[in-house]
């Protein structure tokens, strides 16, 4: 099969060359006929002389051809011995060759282009001629059918590229978008934009929409046909007045964008379309580009105006980036396809299913910087926006439709979820690309083969991603013109260090490559000098490490922010209820000044002169016989608690009580005080005073002054051990304590069970208060005993250990040493003193296998004979 197919084609190569014919032909036999060696009989045949000689003739005259076009060095280069007889440099020369032919082929073409817009007196600027139109017969697109039939034989062009000529130059600056400020904003220069921070963000949360938006439709409104509806196209500042003055008659408009970013770092807009109910507008946004923000930025913000985009991601951006424009009030059909589920959610979708219309999409990719515009681009711009707002009519009912379903669920609806997710696009704020130190990792990453570069490869693929980047800000280029993502992984794998190798990997993909190839080849040398990037991205333990400490930082924040709330809500409180609870004014002497607080009345103090003054102490009241005593907190609020009044009025607040109380208190009080020590006698400090509340004591018991809880606690304690006669010793027998031996554990234990520490108010207590604190230095002296011991045990059976290694060495040495002649008494030299029977003993034991340190770890503490240990092998 794959003969025939050869066959095939060379009838087909044969039949090209007689229907051409002449010198070309001619030519093409020629070389043809002649047997050139293939790759490797090349290098074998340039052994001979004779083909060495032609080839370096061949060579000569090549080198010379190259340097009289403008490649300098060439002529030389080719005669050089030293080049002329590496392998690889015919390989360079030939692509030097194709370099230099491609160069001087792009130039023609440029002169051509030129050449024929002068003639056409077609576009010779930054912007379309203003009424110029194409010349009968003249060609301007490629796509466009030639007027004798066929297809075109030129191309589209762009002389000039149109961002050179802006009024305000693009900023690629590596610093985030600052987004401008809104064209309703009431005062422009106290503007401050934020980064990541939407000017318009409010008015989006609090947005109104309009409520014919919020219904279907009656019923759709089909559009004109195209022919019938007028086409606009907006060039002029009078068109795109007279654009925005029909605009404001409109309640809905369908608006598209046409874009470019091949050919400028950040991209920017061409053409804009605006299509009514009416007419069908498309602007330039080039030529225009200065007019647009004044002229359509508030139309595009105001909420009342319904704008219909489909795929409004990026168009929302690029208004913004380009033009200062935000979008406030939109219907994504886009948005509507996804709330539906539609199968697709293109815009050809859209028009077949709706309007049964096939859409046209020659010229999604065409370059829109093309002046003049094409008829056949003019009227696929208007395509797109025309039959819009009755796909919008369209999927308002739909929507409607299936949120109300066949009435078995609860209605939804999906109108507004369609306008809220419109509106959360609208929210959306254009990101302008800003690299950091590590984004030649994550653009690295992206390669489908990525992930075989070693660290010095890996330098330099992020030494060219920084030149990149250096070089699309720079020359405002995308970075798939200068350097594309696997033009770039293929140069840092093979990392040529020459400007012919480096145009041998690049194969003429990238002209400012070829352009600024010796600066790529030092940049090159230089990270493979170096051996690493200059960072690294982190690791999945710094990446753990870095997210866990952004945590504990967020939970403290919010601990902060927590204590801070419930502090403010605290103080908010008291500060409320002071200023709202009534005060109430006790009746007061001569000399005193009323607006003592309840609690000062309370406890008989008044306020003279601003400062509180305490009550002379007088005795309380006697009990009466029989009556059950209690507290003097008791008695005096007992007292000053009359039997309830009739006459109070029903509707009294509690704070309104409570001052009652507080007067009734004050009143018992000046008739009768009562000092603090009555009040709170568990604190009184006066020696030997224990009031009632404190119970009897039980006799035998020491008094503590104040009679406290804890002190009856601790004659309790103290009773119990006075009381124990009689211990267990360490064998388990009883002995009678004596008051010798108690006097000895009273000394022992003075710093663990009879310590004492001394309290605020010159109170003592025992230490520690807490359980099992009794015989707490007996304890822990047994365990220090038992420490000990243990430790005389591990110390005797290392010592074991030791002798038994040594003893069995010794004894394994005599029992191999079968031709030993030595007598018994130099035997025993050599095992260090062993004894014969012990020696015997060791024998017995080697022979079974007896470990000896397993035998010495298990010694016992009062020891054991070797002989012990053999028996208990031998059993």
């Amino acid at each position: 099969t794959r003969a025939m197919a050869t066959t095939a084609r060379r009838k087909k190569a044969e039949a090209l060359l007689d229907a051409v014919g002449g010198d070309v032909s001619k030519a093409i036999r020629a070389g043809k006929s002649t047997e050139l060696p293939l790759r490797g009989e090349h290098f074998f045949c340039n052994n001979f002389p004779e083909f060495a000689a032609k080839v370096k003739a061949l060579r000569a005259r090549c080198g010379a051809l190259l340097e009289n076009m403008g490649v300098p060095g060439a002529g030389a280069g080719a005669t050089d011995p030293d080049l002329a007889t590496r392998c690889d440099y015919d390989d360079d020369l030939c692509q030097s060759v194709v370099a230099v032919i491609d160069d001087h082929l792009d130039a023609v073409d440029h002169q051509l282009a030129e050449a024929h817009v002068a003639g056409a007196g077609g576009y010779t600027g930054p912007a379309p001629t203003r009424g110029a139109k194409p010349s009968p017969g003249v060609v301007l697109d490629a796509n466009k059918a030639h007027p004798r039939g066929g297809r075109s034989t030129g191309s589209a062009f762009v002389a000039r590229r149109p961002q050179d000529f802006f009024d305000v130059p693009v900023d690629n600056s590596n610093v985030p978008f600052l987004p401008p400020p809104p064209v309703t904003h009431p005062d422009p220069r106290s503007y401050v934009p934020s980064p990541g921070a939407h000017p318009l963000r409010e008015e989006l949360d609090d947005l109104a929409y309009p409520d014919d938006a919020c219904i279907p439709p009656a019923a759709p409104i089909a559009p004109a046909p195209t022919d019938a509806t007028p086409c606009v196209f907006v060039d002029t500042p009078e068109a795109l007045e007279d654009m925005v003055a029909h605009l404001d008659k409109s309640r809905e408009m369908a608006v598209d964008l046409e874009h470019h970013s091949y050919r400028s770092f950040q991209g920017f807009t061409c053409v804009i379309q605006v299509s009514t109910r009416t007419t069908d507008f498309v602007v330039d946004a080039l030529e225009l580009r200065g007019l647009i923000r004044d002229a359509l930025g508030p139309v595009m913000a105001d909420p009342s105006k319904m704008k219909v985009f489909h795929g409004a991601d990026m168009d929302v951006q690029w208004l913004q980036r380009d033009f200062g424009i935000y979008v406030v009030g939109m219907f994504d059909t886009g948005q509507a396809a996804r709330v539906l589920e539609l199968p697709s959610k293109g815009l050809a979708y859209l028009l077949d299913h709706y309007c049964g219309v096939k859409a046209d999409k020659r010229f999604q990719l065409a370059d829109w910087r093309i002046r003049p515009l094409s008829e056949e681009m003019i009227s696929y711009a208007r395509g797109d926006t025309h039959h819009l707002l009755y796909v919008y009519d369209r999927l308002r009912q739909q929507l409607d439709a299936v949120g109300k379903g066949d009435g078995s669920q609860p209605f939804r609806d999906l109108i507004r979820t369609t306008l809220d997710r419109s509106r959360d696009v609208c929210a959306t704020l254009y990101e302008k690309p800003v690299t950091h130190a590590l984004t030649y990792h994550a653009d690295y990453r992206k390669n489908r083969d990525a992930g075989d570069l070693d660290l010095p490869r890996l330098a330099v693929y992020a030494a060219l991603h920084g030149w990149r980047d250096e070089r699309c800000r720079a020359e405002d280029e995308s970075i798939g013109y200068v350097l594309p993502r696997a033009l770039m992984l293929r140069m840092a794998r093979e990392a040529p260090t020459n400007p012919r190798a480096l145009l041998a990997v690049t194969r003429g993909e990238s002209p400012l490559v070829a352009k600024h190839s010796g600066e790529l080849v030092d940049i090159i040398s230089r990270a493979l000098a170096a051996g690493e990037p200059p960072a690294m991205p982190p690791t999945a333990g710094e990446e753990w490490a870095r997210e866990e400490e952004e945590r504990k930082n967020r939970a403290e924040e919010e601990k902060k922010e927590e204590k801070k709330e419930e502090e403010e809500g605290v103080r908010e409180e008291t500060l409320a209820n002071a200023t709202n609870a009534p005060r109430p004014v006790a009746e007061v002497g001569g000399g005193e000044v009323g607006g003592a607080s309840a609690m000062a009345a309370m406890m008989g103090t008044t306020i003279r002169d601003g400062e509180p003054i305490a009550a002379p102490v007088v005795a309380a009241a006697a009990v009466a016989p029989g009556e059950v005593p209690r507290s003097s907190m008791a008695r005096l609020l007992s007292a000053a608690s009359p039997a309830p009044v009739a006459a109070a009025a029903d509707d009294d607040d509690d704070d309104a009580k409570a001052s009652r109380a507080a007067s009734r208190v004050a009143e018992k009080l000046r008739a009768a005080p009562v000092s603090l020590a009555e009040l709170f006698p568990h604190w009184h400090r006066a020696k030997g005073v224990v009031k009632d509340e404190v119970g009897p004591v039980p006799s035998g018991t020491k008094r503590v002054a104040g009679g406290h809880a804890w002190a009856q606690r601790k004659n309790k304690e103290e009773a119990e051990r006075a009381a124990a006669a009689a211990i267990e010793d360490g064998a388990g027998d009883v002995v009678t304590r004596t008051a010798a031996k108690a006097e000895d554990d009273e000394a022992k234990t003075k710093t663990g069970d009879d310590a004492r520490v001394t309290l605020p108010g010159g109170y003592t207590a025992p230490a520690p208060l807490r359980k099992g604190a009794v015989g707490l230095g007996t304890r822990r002296e047994a365990q220090r005993e038992e420490a000990e011991r243990e430790a005389v045990v591990k110390a005797r059976a290392e010592e074991a250990r030791n002798a038994l290694a040594s003893r069995r060495k010794a004894a394994m040495a005599s029992m191999m040493d079968s031709s030993d002649e030595s007598t018994d008494e130099d035997e025993d030299a050599r095992a260090k003193g062993v004894s014969r029977a012990d020696q015997d003993e060791l024998l017995a034991i080697g022979k079974g296998g007896f470990d000896f340190a397993a035998a010495a770890a298990a010694v016992l503490p009062d020891g054991g004979s070797f002989r012990t240990l053999g028996a208990e092998a031998r059993g």
